[in-house]
């Protein structure tokens, strides 16, 4: 990539005053406007991997190069990381594509209009040429001052422990994993109803074959900020978009997209709604063996099942009998637990709670 210098460029766009080609007859389709689309940098890009700038199919004219430059307007030959929320300066070169020109008032000034999307004009000149041909040609040179934004989350998956029958959980959290990059915490609550109300109960005893609602908000990390969608008028757990991405969900379903990110006038943050069914008679956790008690024999299965020597399945019986601090993963401190249990030192009844 050519280093350019604005000096050396307001030099050339003098010699072309010298020779102006206001005398020749110009030939060819005048660009009125350039509409230029800047893409805003974001978190994790540099100024060597991000996207920059863009003109329509049918202007007339093609972006040839962009530069993201310093205050001198000299080209940055080191990569430099964006940070969210500065302002960063780019140059864009545009030439005119055969058979089109663009209008020169004197000197260096531009005639032909530019705007700018997604970032800032802050100064635009021009170089006015004839071709091998003796047709006009034009190199507009764009300085615009783009802020960096945050980096958008769009994938979000969520891994639902299904609830089941008689097992009471203030904790859904407990039940409900989030996986995403950006995202900086997460809370999460059942509801028996498909209302807004805030009077919910402080605890749910779930009942075989019924649905519960999820609730699940997120917050996302500095940086970074949710995709957002089209705008609703509903009021939907005060959210004002639809969530721009996509969200998946294993153990449940998305209830009717109910997706939402809150305005950009406050922090950032999405609300997912999900559902989900209460499956067969709660495992009791501990009772590996499912004898109705919980011995030492328990614990020894479960720290067979927490070095692979047990292939009990995620989300099986078993496994959720061993899982009894609910983290979704057996652990040799699940086994150590459940020996507690069985000699009276742990209540298995605060498990899950």
């Amino acid at each position: 990539m050519k280093k350019r210098c604005f000096c050396l460029l307001l030099a050339a766009a003098m010699l072309i005053t010298v020779f102006p080609l206001a005398a020749h007859a110009l030939e060819g389709t005048r660009i009125a406007d350039i509409p230029v689309t800047v893409t805003a940098p974001t978190l994790g890009k540099t100024t060597e991997t991000a996207p920059a700038a863009s003109v329509p199919a049918d202007a007339g004219c093609t972006v040839t190069e962009t530069l993201w430059v310093d205050e001198d307007y000299k080209e940055l030959t080191v990569p430099v990381a964006f940070e969210a929320d500065r302002t960063y300066t780019m140059e864009i070169v545009i030439d005119t594509e055969e058979g089109y020109y663009c209008t020169q008032t004197g000197g260096s000034h531009i005639g032909t209009t530019v705007t700018v999307s997604g970032g800032s004009l802050s100064s635009s000149w021009i170089v006015n040429m004839l071709d091998a041909q003796g047709n006009p040609h034009s190199t507009v040179y764009v300085i615009v001052a783009v802020q960096a934004q945050p980096a958008q989350i769009a994938q979000i998956s969520l891994n639902v422990t299904p609830p089941t029958a008689g097992r009471g959980s203030t904790n859904a959290k407990s039940m409900i994993a989030v996986t995403g990059d950006g995202i900086a915490d997460y809370y999460a609550s059942w509801k028996t109803f498909t209302g807004y109300s805030t009077n919910e109960p402080t605890e749910i005893d779930f009942a075989e074959g019924r649905t519960y609602y999820g609730v699940i908000t997120l917050y996302a990390a500095e940086g970074y900020t949710f995709k957002k969608g089209f705008s609703h008028d509903l009021d939907i757990d005060a959210c004002d978009y639809y969530f721009g991405g996509e969200v998946s969900v294993t153990g449940g379903e998305l209830y009717k997209n109910k997706a939402n990110v809150r305005s950009v006038s406050d922090p950032e943050y999405l609300t997912i709604w999900i559902t989900v069914t209460a499956g067969e008679a709660a495992v009791k956790l501990g009772d590996v063996d499912f004898d109705g008690n919980i011995t030492a024999s328990d614990a020894r299965l479960a720290l067979r099942r927490a070095v692979d020597l047990e292939d009990y399945a995620p989300g099986s019986r078993e496994y959720i009998a061993c899982d009894v601090d609910v983290d979704h993963t057996v652990t040799a401190g699940d086994a150590r637990m459940i020996l507690r249990a069985a000699v009276g030192l742990e209540d298995p009844d605060s498990w899950g709670k």
